[in-house]
């Protein structure tokens, strides 16, 4: 599945759960089946890199 966002149309539907189950009940060396959410860090490094240049300015 395509990387998603916040919005209700982006997460998993049963379809999507059934192809999931379906891909491990095929495979027998599937036993686990982990679903991360992405975190943007690049949101977290512009912010600290813009407030690093700014205090840097003030000191």
């Amino acid at each position: 599945k395509k990387i998603s966002d916040e919005t209700l149309r982006s997460r998993l539907n049963e379809e999507d759960i059934k192809k999931i189950n379906d891909l491990k009940n095929k495979r027998d060396y599937i036993h686990k089946i982990t679903i991360m959410k992405k975190i943007p860090f690049a949101l977290f490094i512009s912010l600290s890199t813009f407030m690093i240049i700014l205090g840097g300015m003030f000191i």
